[in-house]
């Protein structure tokens, strides 16, 4: 199995897919769900439409269509999984506006500053350990079933995002963080992230 887990080029991921034809083994490529077109309030699973050209507002949104493009477009024996927010060492901290993948985190729950969260902290994330998620790029690539197509691959439960940042600061030995309410503008990427959406997989292989 090859996977692809992120930062190649969309000419890149061509070429690792065409490889793999070429030797007849499955291919995997994690992918994000901020590619659905989903609304406030959805309940996202893989038969939600995904964004179009034109409706992916922001340059991260093109590149991720671009490199998904060039996997789906090629003669391979692929999967794509599309996840949400991944937990594991050495990743960044912060899963929502302000302090999404905030370097400073900890320093703030250190010195005790309050946290300006979106809606209070009050948004469903979804979560995978790096860990489970490798697992499951192996084990989907050894199942026929999920051959050619986008799985959605995280933990069936999500998050609420206060508890997350609670959880950093009381596994710190801190006290838990005053929470204050934070209102993203809506042109910026981070809002996305703000939305209260819970992903989950239908896909009997997943």
């Amino acid at each position: 199995a090859l996977c692809i887990i992120a930062g190649p080029s969309p000419q890149q991921i061509a070429e690792v897919a065409d490889f793999a034809a070429r030797r007849g083994v499955p291919v995997a490529q994690v992918s994000s769900c901020l590619l659905y077109r989903a609304e406030d309030g959805d309940v996202v699973t893989e038969t939600t439409p995904s964004l179009t050209e034109a409706q992916a507002v922001y340059p991260y949104l093109h590149l991720k269509l671009a490199e998904e493009s060039a996997l789906t477009n090629s003669t391979s024996d692929w999967r794509l999984l599309r996840t949400n927010h991944i937990l594991g060492q050495g990743g960044l901290l912060g899963c929502i506006p302000g302090h999404n993948r905030d370097p400073r985190l900890l320093d703030h729950l250190r010195q005790g500053q309050p946290l300006r969260l979106a809606r209070a902290g009050q948004v469903r994330v979804s979560i995978i350990h790096a860990e489970d998620l490798a697992a499951a790029m192996l084990d989907l690539c050894a199942d026929r079933s999920s051959a050619g197509q986008i799985l959605n691959v995280l933990h069936p439960s999500p998050v609420m995002a206060d508890d997350y940042f609670r959880q950093i600061a009381d596994l710190m030995g801190l006290p838990p963080p005053v929470i204050a309410p934070l209102d993203p503008a809506p042109e910026d990427f981070w809002a996305l992230t703000a939305r209260d959406i819970h992903y989950v997989s239908h896909h009997p292989s997943v």
